[in-house]
């Protein structure tokens, strides 16, 4: 009999938590879309100043001859492309 009751208070803690936890982790990835895309808004904004559009401005990091140029052109493509899969709207 116990036991039953502590099953049952165990889990309606654990359910009335979970309400609470799925707001908190949503809003911490649409913190982190958030600085994605002010760090994608950045990138595009250096390309512009240079002169030349976002594909232009990755296709020359990463055919940089200078192996960390070259990365960082990397990342950044990866940044820049892998974005649309942090929507939160589809959530």
């Amino acid at each position: 009999m116990i036991a039953r009751v502590f099953a049952a208070l165990l889990t309606g803690t654990v359910f009335s938590q979970s309400v609470e936890f799925t707001q908190q982790y949503l809003q911490r990835l649409g913190g982190a879309v958030d600085e994605i895309e002010m760090v994608v808004a950045r990138f595009d904004a250096g390309a512009a100043r240079a002169g030349v559009s976002r594909d232009a401005a990755l296709k020359r990091l990463r055919g940089n001859s200078d192996p960390l140029a070259a990365r960082q052109g990397e990342d950044a493509a990866a940044t820049i492309l892998y974005r649309p899969a942090f929507d939160l709207t589809r959530l």
